[in-house]
């Protein structure tokens, strides 16, 4: 049932695309105007029943005269259910005239059931529910020192409000780091080096991420931990528009760290074909690899797999645990000037199945 709905959506957004024609005049790919589209979204999953709501995603750019200004763009969702909960998030990633600086802000609202596998790299399929609230405000804040690399600070908050889990369940008979919920306060450095030729879809270049993390009482935080990130991604242009993209994803985290705050394997972006924390765990270490293949106007193709774990300590990662995922999914480009695309993705793994929609790369 919910992938028939995911591809009702899909078909659904093919319709009103074709649409928009009249509603936007026919315009170079100069990159230099300003684009907005949005679309209705109807979703049914077990867990929420019936969920309605509406995407949006406006591109702009912040100086027109300047043709290396990078695009920016703001995007946005918000979800009700009949379960009566409430999805809603706002993302905005800003570059300035000559891209000296890059800002990004995430702000979201979630209420939503959730699942709970436990810790560690070799939980089994079974789970407990339980329901909480999320209220998360992310900011980094970049400045360019030379042509592709940029340094800046980063702010976290999130608050967690635990509503409701099962009385026989782990969180009830063990004591878990978070499972009162609380505020999850930090601050950190962050670095990164980008030469990718398009923001949205790279077809060639790097891009490399470092970021450290301070989450401390100081700060307003109920937890003290510190958390480390690397990301690193290439891009390869093939063969005319075809491209292979490539990601290695690191993650390492010390101190008291609540349970929502565990690296997580699973989901939209990493390892895709697992549940969204089915392995959770203070490090994780991921590969994977996306071929990306256009078929036809505005539709493409991605084949896509991914091999990672998580593990408590560094030393204890190994071989023999490394789990796998593969699938494909469509891509239909949303915009006329900027390769910003909606995917619709079916990811396998072990005993394990994900359907995604989502109107950004997986990386």
């Amino acid at each position: 049932m919910r992938l028939l709905s995911f591809i009702f959506i899909f078909l659904f957004l093919c319709k009103q695309a074709s649409a928009q024609r009249n509603r936007f005049p026919e315009l170079r790919d100069t990159a230099k105007k300003s684009e907005f589209f949005w679309f209705p979204l109807i979703i049914y999953a077990p867990e929420t029943r019936l969920a309605f709501g509406l995407g949006e995603a406006f591109t702009f750019k912040t100086s027109r005269k300047d043709s290396l200004t990078r695009p920016s763009k703001i995007t946005g969702t918000q979800l009700y259910t009949l379960n009566k909960q409430l999805l809603a998030n706002l993302l905005s990633d800003i570059y300035t005239n000559g891209n000296k600086y890059h800002i990004v802000s995430y702000v979201s609202f979630q209420r939503f059931p959730n699942r709970f596998y436990g810790i560690g790299n070799n939980t089994d399929k079974t789970y407990e529910k339980y329901d909480a609230m999320f209220v998360d405000f992310k900011n980094t804040f970049e400045r360019r020192f030379t042509k592709n690399f940029f340094a800046g600070i980063t702010q976290n908050y999130r608050y967690c409000d635990i509503i409701s889990y099962l009385s026989y369940g782990e969180f009830a008979r063990k004591s878990i780091p978070g499972e009162n919920g609380g505020h999850i306060s930090g601050f950190g450095l962050n670095a990164s080096f980008d030469n990718r030729d398009n923001v949205f879809y790279p077809s060639k270049g790097n891009y490399f991420k470092f970021t450290w993390m301070l989450y401390d009482k100081a700060f307003g935080s109920n937890y003290s931990f510190r958390n480390y990130t690397l990301d690193l991604r290439k891009f390869i242009s093939v063969y005319k528009e075809n491209i292979l993209a490539l990601q290695l994803y690191a993650e390492h985290g010390n101190g008291t760290i609540p349970f929502h705050m565990l690296s997580l394997m699973g989901g939209p972006q990493l390892m895709r074909g697992f549940f969204q924390g089915r392995f959770r765990d203070k490090n994780v270490v991921a590969f994977q690899a996306e071929a990306r293949i256009p078929v036809w106007k505005r539709f493409s193709l991605a084949v896509f797999g991914s091999v990672g774990e998580v593990s408590p300590s560094i030393n204890q990662f190994a071989l023999n645990k490394i789990k796998l995922t593969g699938g494909a999914g469509i891509r239909m480009r949303l915009l006329k000037t900027q390769k910003v695309n909606i995917r619709l993705d079916a990811g396998f793994g072990k005993d394990s199945y994900g359907i995604y929609l989502d109107f950004s790369e997986a990386f």
